[in-house]
């Protein structure tokens, strides 16, 4: 396992650190939530291209009409970007971070698997209807 030099700039030359590819890296990266706004996107190109590449790739290939996205607002998010429609299923609780919310607004449509009754007291109306 490598362990990436911490984020910020090195002593001997002003740049920034190297990222080296291990198990640290590619669970937690260099600003994993991109200041907030999503939930996983490491700063790591050789992870996040290769998974990208692969992830549009197959909304090419397929030529899909849309696609169920049941955890990952990055995977909402890249369907969106490539014109391919989502159906987000909702997680049950307090989910109103930015990165959910962007999620939920980008969706064509919302699944929540529960009852009504079981909505958490904090979900904007706009998100249950």
């Amino acid at each position: 396992m490598t362990i990436p030099a911490r984020p910020g700039r090195t002593p001997s030359t002003g740049d920034p650190p190297p990222l080296r590819v291990g198990y640290y890296v590619h669970h937690h990266g260099r600003d994993p939530t991109a200041a907030g706004t999503l939930h996983w996107a490491p700063i790591a190109p050789s992870l996040g291209t290769a998974r990208l590449v692969r992830f549009v790739g197959w909304l090419h290939e397929t030529q899909s009409a849309g696609v169920v996205v049941d955890v990952s607002v990055e995977a909402a998010l890249t369907c969106r970007l490539a014109g391919v429609p989502t159906v987000v299923v909702r997680q049950h609780g307090d989910r109103t971070d930015s990165a959910h919310e962007l999620s939920y607004r980008q969706a064509a449509r919302l699944l929540a698997p529960w009852p009504r009754a079981l909505e958490h007291p904090d979900t904007p109306d706009w998100v249950v209807a």
